[in-house]
């Protein structure tokens, strides 16, 4: 794979862009896991903590009312909002821990002037050493 052999040639390649997806060129360039799945996990976490304790103060210390003889904290009625949280702070979490790993939005980069870097993305591969 000329991947691999352009990796040891050279001591440190930083960045690698091709006009599609290249099975391997991350273990060839040396790139390790990152911390996504991590940041994604807590966010959902966090964000299931974060919906059904509002519901439990809510119904609870905040505004009690007994219907119907039920528990003021009764935990099936509060299923539906913990999932929903849940996935909307995963995905939150996902989005922008991504963004910021990968130091996004960069609205300008020193190789967007290099005139061979246009054929980057659409017909031709570049390596940025």
């Amino acid at each position: 794979m000329p991947c691999r052999k352009s990796a040891r040639q050279v001591t440190a390649v930083l960045m690698a862009y091709a006009p599609f997806p290249v099975e391997g060129l991350s273990e060839a360039l040396g790139l390790k896991r990152n911390l996504v799945p991590v940041i994604t996990l807590l966010g959902g976490l966090g964000g299931g903590l974060t919906g059904f304790l509002f519901q439990v103060w809510a119904n609870v210390s905040s505004y009690p009312i007994n219907i119907g003889g039920r528990p003021l904290n009764s935990w099936p009625a509060f299923i539906p909002v913990t999932f929903e949280l849940t996935i909307l702070g995963a995905s939150l979490a996902a989005v922008f821990g991504m963004l910021a790993l990968n130091g996004l939005p960069q609205p300008h980069h020193p190789v967007f002037n290099v005139h061979r870097f246009s054929h980057a993305s659409s017909d031709r591969f570049f390596v940025l050493y």
